[in-house]
């Protein structure tokens, strides 16, 4: 007398292709916005980091770890930090700064 297996518990499923990286996480494909009086060669040429990238950026600055920055995911880091839009960079928040 010949028995099947039993089924299976699970049917397995094929794996989960690989995630690719959001556009705005590689270089030189994030958007640029900037006003119509703007020098375009310029704007090109010197693209200013967006705050997802300046965040990435202060990941990596000692001063700014020093600050806690490692602390902090992307969506947390205006607690503790500030965007300086001038200079495209995070700076440690005022309130947070040593005096002395």
């Amino acid at each position: 007398m010949h028995h099947s297996p039993p089924p299976p518990l699970y049917t397995p499923q094929p794996p989960h292709p690989m995630q690719p990286l959001a556009p705005q996480l590689l270089p030189g494909e994030q958007t640029v916005i900037f006003h119509a009086e703007d020098n375009i060669q310029n704007v090109v040429e010197n693209p200013k980091d967006t705050q997802l990238m300046g965040w990435f950026e202060a990941n990596k600055d000692q001063d700014l770890i020093a600050a806690g920055a490692h602390d902090y995911l992307y969506q947390d880091f205006p607690k503790r930090f500030v965007w300086d839009a001038r200079r495209a960079v995070w700076k440690v928040h005022q309130r947070y700064k040593a005096i002395g």
